[in-house]
């Protein structure tokens, strides 16, 4: 049975590469409206100790694709020699 997104839920696991505290305790995705998040969750403590749990949300972007060695060249090759033009 495959994985289907649902719209307003997500998941977070456990952040294997956290490296600083400021780094998220859970990190994971999500759709809401219709929309990727990127979610990172922490675990905190309040002032009696109890845990609780802060998120943020983040719109997933669209990766760009960076030029191809092609589509560099063929910039290049656009480029006209004007030395035998008239004026």
């Amino acid at each position: 049975m495959a994985y289907e997104k649902r719209d307003n839920s997500g998941s977070a696991f456990k952040n294997r590469n956290k490296q600083s505290d400021s780094h998220s305790d859970y990190q994971g995705d999500g759709l809401i409206d219709g929309q990727e998040y990127w979610i990172n969750v922490w675990v905190k403590k309040d002032k009696n100790g109890n845990p609780w749990f802060s998120y943020s949300f983040r719109k997933k972007q669209a990766k760009q694709d960076t030029p191809s060695r092609q589509s560099e060249q063929s910039k290049r090759d656009i480029d006209i020699d004007d030395s035998n033009i008239p004026f």
